[in-house]
């Protein structure tokens, strides 16, 4: 039972900042913080804080790496982004835009369990998220495939599919 109370108190999730809209080759891309949190065992989060106001796109380039290991990716901590407050509408301000320009590559593969995906934007997908991993998900307050305010329909190529599972 120490052993036990002992390891639980070691694990630590470690939290990777995205601060660029560039797509790879950055310290501090997307694709690098889903690397890095691959890269460290146990849940780790990923959050968002890309200088600028407005909207941040993310042009997709190639596919991201798939998501190994537990994450949480969190839209909702770019500065001056909310979370949906109402009942029968929507007034969320999302603000951080992954954009695969039509391509025939997912946005997000998760193959691990236990992995949040909220706040983001997401279009041009082939699937938008596809779960490939074990169960426990949490995919929340996303819009995928529609256009940033949440009202209208916004894929590139019409061939996106929102959430695929093939668990």
């Amino acid at each position: 039972m120490a052993l036990a109370m002992f390891w639980s108190a070691g694990v630590r999730a470690s939290t990777f900042t995205v601060t660029t809209t560039a797509d790879s080759g950055a310290v501090g891309s997307l694709r690098w913080a889903i690397t890095s949190a691959n890269a460290n065992p146990g849940p780790d989060i990923i959050q968002f804080n890309i200088p600028g106001g407005g909207i941040q796109t993310i042009f997709v380039g190639a596919a991201l790496p798939p998501i190994t290991d537990p994450v949480t990716i969190d839209g909702y901590s770019q500065p001056g982004a909310s979370v949906n407050t109402q009942a029968a509408s929507d007034n969320a301000n999302l603000l951080i835009e992954l954009d695969g320009g039509g391509v025939s590559f997912n946005g997000l593969n998760v193959n691990s369990s236990n992995c949040t995906v909220k706040g983001l934007i997401m279009r041009g997908f082939f699937i938008g998220i596809e779960l490939d991993g074990g169960g426990g998900h949490q995919i929340n307050g996303n819009f995928i495939g529609i256009a940033p305010g949440g009202t209208a329909a916004r894929n590139v190529g019409g061939f996106e599919s929102v959430i695929q599972s093939l668990m």
